[in-house]
């Protein structure tokens, strides 16, 4: 294995457990949206790498959807997220993935206690604690790693991952601008796709195609037949035309607007054009990694609100469950719903007979709020040797009572 703690990414390995599974007709449990559906795993195409699961029920296929695969193997929990290609009747296919995380066993008994109504503080750690360094690959551009490594403070400086998020935006056309805050009145076809949390993508603007058609390519962001569809009820040559004449007179060849949103709202933007001065046009994949910096930069915000609170707020979260070597937590809070996530290092206080607990973990698992509702559950695995020892035998004691009065 090649494996930061518990993730799997050695391809063979992955394919040899898929294998293994499949000879043992392992059922296998798909979350797919709001739907959690089973099914076993009958083939493996040695050319593609893909999968194939016999549901016990038909599913809607939408395309390239992220769908989550779990199972049980040799006693350990295994999961992966993959891509949902298509589903023909009560079968589906999906891509092979590109890593696995396992979760051991537990030794200890995993103990309930949702009816206990347990208080619960959380605050992020961050990249200051040294367990929270990952072997990464470094990321390149050396922007990039710069505002990745900004983003897992646990008080972003935005004003640092502004400059990066800039320099970085340059490398990919000469017209750059970057807003948070109150956003004055924007390019009007940008300015309405917003309003649906949407960005705006002009691949070509001379080319008439770029306004009749959307790129097939592009199924991320907005375009520009898009904002024509919603503004006229359908698509004029004459609209584009118009609008083809907008661009020459502001002399912009391409571009991309992408909105920085917290809870639906937009809080600002990012905004990268090639003018006519340069022969270099935005590409699909320079599309996805503005939306990616928008979707960072929006974490660090919140982040950074929730981590600069002096209080140590405590939050809409509950004690789930618990064991000697980690729990899970309900969490109802909107904003932490949004940003917490797998690797997370995370200090949570549980407050036991009128006094706090301090113990030190990662997320290992994330289930989040389905079907449009506010409660995500996230499995922490502690770090022991972080913890004090008082906190530890404490919790221990916590956990020996609770078993004897389960």
């Amino acid at each position: 294995m090649e494996e930061s703690k518990n993730v799997i990414t050695n391809h063979l390995i992955i394919k040899n457990i898929l294998l293994d599974i499949k000879d043992r007709n392992q059922l296998m449990t798909l979350r797919v949206r709001d739907h959690e559906i089973r099914g076993t795993f009958s083939a493996l195409d040695p050319v593609m790498d893909g999968l194939k699961i016999v549901l016990d029920r038909k599913v809607e296929h939408r395309p390239n959807e992220k769908i989550q695969a779990e199972f049980v193997y040799k006693k350990d929990f295994y999961t992966f997220e993959c891509e949902l290609a298509r589903t023909i009747g009560s079968s589906a296919y999906l891509g092979f993935p590109k890593k696995m995380t396992y979760h051991p066993n537990r030794g200890s008994k995993r103990l309930q206690v949702l009816d206990k109504k347990i208080l619960v503080r959380i605050q992020f750690l961050g990249a200051a604690r040294a367990r929270a360094f990952r072997k990464d690959v470094r990321i390149e551009p050396s922007e990039l790693d710069r505002v990745h490594h900004e983003l897992n403070q646990d008080v972003p400086d935005l004003a640092e991952m502004g400059k990066h998020i800039a320099s970085y935006l340059h490398r990919l056309g000469d017209r750059v601008d970057l807003k948070l805050g109150k956003i004055a009145k924007l390019f009007k076809p940008a300015e309405a796709l917003f309003q649906g949390s949407r960005a705006l993508f002009m691949p070509d603007s001379q080319q008439i195609d770029s306004f009749l058609r959307a790129r097939p390519d592009v199924f991320i962001a907005g375009q520009f037949p898009d904002y024509l569809l919603a503004e006229h009820g359908g698509i004029q040559e004459a609209d584009a035309l118009a609008w083809m004449e907008e661009y020459k007179a502001r002399k912009i060849t391409s571009e991309i607007f992408a909105p920085v949103t917290v809870m639906g709202s937009v809080i600002g933007f990012l905004y990268c054009g090639s003018s006519i001065a340069t022969p270099r046009k935005i590409s699909p994949n320079d599309v996805l990694s503005v939306l990616a910096l928008a979707d960072a930069l929006s974490e660090a915000v919140v982040k950074r609100n929730i981590n600069s609170k002096n209080d140590k707020e405590i939050y809409h979260i509950q004690l789930a469950d618990i064991s000697e070597g980690g729990m899970q937590i309900l969490v109802n809070d909107p904003i932490l719903n949004k940003i917490l996530g797998v690797a997370n290092q995370l200090m949570v206080s549980l407050q036991f007979f009128d006094k706090w607990i301090k113990t030190y973990g990662e997320i290992v698992r994330v289930r989040p709020a389905e079907g449009g509702g506010e409660t995500g559950l996230f499995s922490i695995m502690f770090h022991p040797d972080d913890i004090p020892s008082s906190d530890r035998i404490q919790l221990k004691r916590v956990i020996n009572y609770f078993e004897a009065n389960a």
